[in-house]
């Protein structure tokens, strides 16, 4: 049985952030990628269809003639070769995926985010089921602690891994700024959920004897969006401490990173390619020499100040002075 997913041109093939200059077809594939090859939400608000204008996801289904995939990074402690062992804080504990299955909740998803504290550009949430069967990739961790290059090569092992089921959702500035970037975060997590559970239900027989449904969900952070269908719990610093919560927050930044890295190329004075639209001093003074690019959040200091000032009226410089008060005393003429 070949493998299948469900995704768009924007996460299917988007620029890694690592690449060199782009050839002209590169910019051509990099401007048509920002179009979704097909309706992301349907017949919804105008605003709802402008809430994912990037989303992804996939899965590929056990194959018995491949073997399992191999692990895409070693800690210091499980591998002799310095070249594999440069990630020195392991891989995030399953606990408490094992805690849930043993209550007998057997397809955990992993949720987390990228993106609320920039500048520009958008949020994007990732949710993802690792199966119970699949070996733990090891290296799976904090995307923050992670380098680029052992993020790039743990989204190719997670998303690329049999029975791994995974989405990103994105929400782009524009959102952000009509309804704030807490809202516009956990309105991607649960889009990225629901792409998970809709993934989950093609996955047909005989691989699987019976639709899966998602029994619970891990979210990172302090809250559950309250759009939640599925039973979840919220976990503070769960990119570090639960397994698919960390598997997310790798997929969450990849995600992101390729999508600053395709706006760098439209707006190369602003180096999103380096700080991802983060409020860097360079950034900053980016914004102050250039201005605010179309996709820096209006909502956001400082384009929020530099807007409300340019929209200031002008201060007035001809105003005539007050005239000087009369006398009241009589004048006695000689």
């Amino acid at each position: 049985m070949s493998s299948r997913g469900i995704r768009s041109k924007a996460s299917a093939s988007p620029t890694p952030a690592s690449a060199a200059a782009p050839s002209a077809r590169k910019r051509k594939a990099a401007t048509d990628s920002s179009v979704p090859s097909e309706p992301v939400i349907g017949e919804e608000s105008k605003l709802q269809k402008r809430v994912l204008p990037h989303v992804g996801g996939g899965y590929k289904v056990a194959r018995k003639s491949q073997p399992a995939p191999a692990p895409a990074l070693q800690s210091k402690a499980g591998s002799a070769n310095s070249a594999t062992s440069s990630y020195k804080f392991g891989t995030a504990s399953t606990e408490m995926e094992e805690e849930l299955r043993a209550q007998g909740l057997h397809v955990i998803v992993g949720v987390d985010e990228a993106g609320r504290g920039p500048l520009a550009g958008p949020v994007v949430s990732a949710a993802v089921y690792m199966p119970p069967t699949l070996p733990q990739i090891e290296g799976i961790n904090d995307s923050k602690i992670l380098d680029e290059n052992q993020r790039e090569r743990l989204y190719e092992a997670i998303t690329g891994a049999e029975g791994v089921v995974w989405a990103a959702a994105v929400l782009d500035h524009e959102v952000i700024d009509e309804i704030n970037i807490l809202q516009a975060t956990m309105r991607s997590m649960q889009e990225a959920v629901d792409q998970v559970q809709r993934q989950l239900a093609l996955v047909k027989p005989p691989v699987r004897p019976k639709a899966l449904n998602i029994a619970h969900v891990l979210v990172d952070g302090n809250r559950v969006p309250a759009s939640m269908t599925h039973p979840a719990t919220a976990v503070i610093k769960g990119d570090g401490r639960c397994y698919s919560i960390a598997a997310a927050s790798i997929i969450a930044k990849v995600t992101r990173d390729r999508i600053m890295a395709q706006h760098h190329i439209t707006f190369p004075q602003y180096d999103f390619l380096q700080h991802k639209g983060y409020g860097v001093p360079a950034h900053v003074a980016a914004i102050y020499r250039f201005g605010p690019s179309p996709i820096h959040r209006k909502t956001f200091a400082p384009v929020k100040h530099m807007l409300a000032k340019a929209e200031a009226p002008p201060a007035a410089t001809d105003t005539p002075a007050p005239p000087k008060k009369r006398s009241t005393k009589n004048s006695t003429k000689r």
